[in-house]
């Protein structure tokens, strides 16, 4: 064989080389189209013999079950759609693929996720709700209508705004905030004049170097609470002393509902719980289920992810307080969750205090002022959802 012969034919050992690439050019091939199958086989099996979640602690919410199959929802496409929810949160290893995802979207420079603002230092905020038309002017006019039926009552207003407008400076430069700030004196200024209104945003604004509102969780925190009563005491009729009280930390792990909600674990937040120093008893009343309490403090709340439900074990319908003040004051409170960590402050200055969350409660108002004497009035409300929700109007008719 010559020498150019050599050149052009492949030797026997060269021919079988590239045989050998060949195959491991078809096994490569195959797995790519294997592994995809064998995972999606081992999670459709894993998700069917994983025991069903109903609540979901990472993301605070019930969990959505296999649908029951009938002639109707099959008709109109619920059952698949339901098939689909079951699926979506049944998936195994769900709560870490979340977490995964959302510090991934962090990490290549999003600030938003799902809703939440990622701030600096650790702080996450809800975005502030712009109002809708129909709630803000039903509230606004279904509060004055209120005051007008009842010039007997001293009543009281305490609105505040969302915590990215108190802590603007860690709030991203480059992410849109509406200014609910000024949604609040609005509101404010369509009040009777028989409404002593106060813009909580004003005075946690002065402390907005201090611990005020909670890093993973849109509520205030017992300190930006006890702040709010302390600039707001005139205004309901009380002489408060906040630094009467001793304070207590009863967890430093705890993970918001901002939290759960992107998927995000920034910063471990505390709760502190006040008890004050004066010689004023009382028990707490839950009208729902008839249970009476000797403390407005639910500890078992603490082993669970949403923490803040330490306060009366999260909203109820109606919650009474009963003391040994005697002041001859009664208050009725109009709330939404703001409130619960506001009357570990204020309850020593009435002789009861009756607590009413609009968005539970469904009987007769006017029932509740006067089997309970009410001298005293408080809206305690954050502008999230008083701007968007119209059940303190529906509670407020005929009122």
């Amino acid at each position: 064989m010559s020498q150019a012969d050599r050149r052009i034919k492949p030797g026997r050992n060269a021919v079988e080389k590239a045989k050998a690439v060949k195959r491991r050019r078809g096994y490569i091939r195959g797995l790519y189209v294997l592994i995809p199958v064998i995972a999606a086989v081992f999670f459709a099996i894993a998700c069917l013999v994983s025991p069903n979640r109903e609540f979901s602690d990472g993301e605070n919410r019930n969990l959505a079950q296999f649908p029951k199959a009938s002639g109707q929802s099959l008709m109109d496409g619920s059952f698949f759609k339901g098939i689909n929810d079951y699926y979506s949160d049944q998936f195994v290893f769900r709560d870490q693929w979340i977490s995964l995802k959302s510090g991934v979207d962090v990490a290549r420079g999003q600030r938003i996720e799902n809703g939440v603002i990622v701030g600096s230092g650790g702080y996450l905020f809800a975005e502030p709700e712009e109002p809708l038309k129909e709630a803000y002017e039903k509230n606004n006019s279904a509060i004055n209508s209120f005051a007008d039926g009842h010039p007997d009552i001293h009543i009281s207003m305490i609105l505040a705004p969302a915590a990215a407008n108190i802590l603007k400076d860690k709030v991203p430069g480059n992410i849109y905030v509406r200014d609910q700030m000024a949604d609040v004196d609005e509101f404010g200024k369509r009040l009777s004049d028989k409404i002593s209104f106060i813009n909580a945003g004003n005075l946690l604004s002065e402390k907005k170097d201090e611990y005020i509102f909670y890093r993973t969780d849109h509520h205030w925190t017992s300190n930006g609470a006890k702040t709010v009563v302390d600039g707001a005491a005139e205004n309901l009729g009380i002489k408060a002393d906040t630094e009467d009280f001793d304070k207590y930390t009863v967890t430093e792990d705890f993970y918001g509902t901002l939290s759960s909600k992107s998927g995000l674990g920034t910063a471990k937040d505390s709760i502190d719980v006040f008890a004050s120093k004066k010689d004023v008893e009382y028990y707490v009343r839950y009208a729902d289920e008839n249970i009476i309490s000797s403390s407005m403090f639910n500890s078992e709340k603490l082993e669970e992810k949403d923490k803040y439900t330490v306060f009366f074990g999260g909203n109820h319908p109606l919650v009474e307080i009963h003391t040994t003040a005697q002041t001859g004051k009664n208050l009725l409170l109009f709330k939404d969750s703001y409130a619960n960590s506001i009357v570990q402050f204020i309850y020593p200055y009435y002789d009861n205090i009756i607590m009413v969350d609009p968005r539970y409660y469904y009987e007769d108002i006017s029932q509740v002022i006067k089997n309970n004497k009410i001298s005293d009035v408080l809206f305690c409300y954050s502008g999230n959802i008083l701007f968007t929700d119209v059940s303190l109007s529906d509670c407020l008719e005929g009122a």
